[in-house]
């Protein structure tokens, strides 16, 4: 039951009116120490209505909480370039694919300048990484782009296109080299492979 506060009444009329002590109505409306109400105030004034809205407001804190915590965006890091540092380069030291670091960095252009600020990796969800694979492919890739799943490979000493085309069944050299933005064949281990495979 809620008591629409009128001009003039106070918490001490209700609490005789409703059998109810005035500190039961402060704590059931979470008022100050003073108990202050103003006209047109809808008040709590029985434990039954006190006892149904105490669980739901809990669940809305919590519901609350969650959705900040689900929404927050993970933080954006940054990278001071030093001298020597190439795409290729950072992108192993990262794990990230050069072709994604350069997505992240389009107005520094192909070429990296010692002491420049570049974003290493950003607030995108890992699933939107993995879509950035198959981007550019046919339209055909993109029917069977549900079926498909991008994993990350890192090049171990001996390891060529050929070697890492072969370990997984279905893949060629170009489809290796134009998934990682590469202009020659050449690999170094450590560097991180980005390769689309069936789910």
């Amino acid at each position: 039951e809620y008591h629409k506060v009128k001009a003039g009444e106070s918490l001490a009329k209700l609490s005789k009116k409703y059998n109810v002590s005035v500190d039961q109505i402060k704590e059931w409306n979470n008022l100050d120490k003073k108990g202050t109400i103003l006209p047109g105030q809808k008040l709590i004034v029985n434990q039954t209505e006190a006892a149904q809205k105490e669980p739901a407001l809990a669940s809305n804190d919590r519901g609350s909480r969650n959705n900040k915590e689900t929404r927050e965006p993970a933080p954006t890091k940054t990278y001071k370039v030093k001298k020597g540092d190439t795409y290729s380069s950072l992108a192993t030291k990262f794990s990230i694919s050069v072709e994604d670091l350069k997505a992240l960095n389009s107005k520094a252009g192909n070429k990296l300048k010692a002491g420049e600020k570049i974003i290493v990796s950003g607030p995108e969800p890992a699933a939107e990484n993995d879509n950035l694979a198959s981007k550019g492919n046919s339209q055909e890739n993109k029917k069977q782009q549900g079926k498909q799943k991008c994993i990350n490979y890192k090049v171990q000493p001996g390891d060529t296109l050929w070697r890492i085309a072969n370990m997984h069944k279905g893949i060629s050299i170009d489809e290796i080299k134009k998934w990682n933005n590469l202009k020659s064949e050449e690999v170094v281990p450590g560097q991180v492979i980005k390769i689309v495979v069936p789910s």
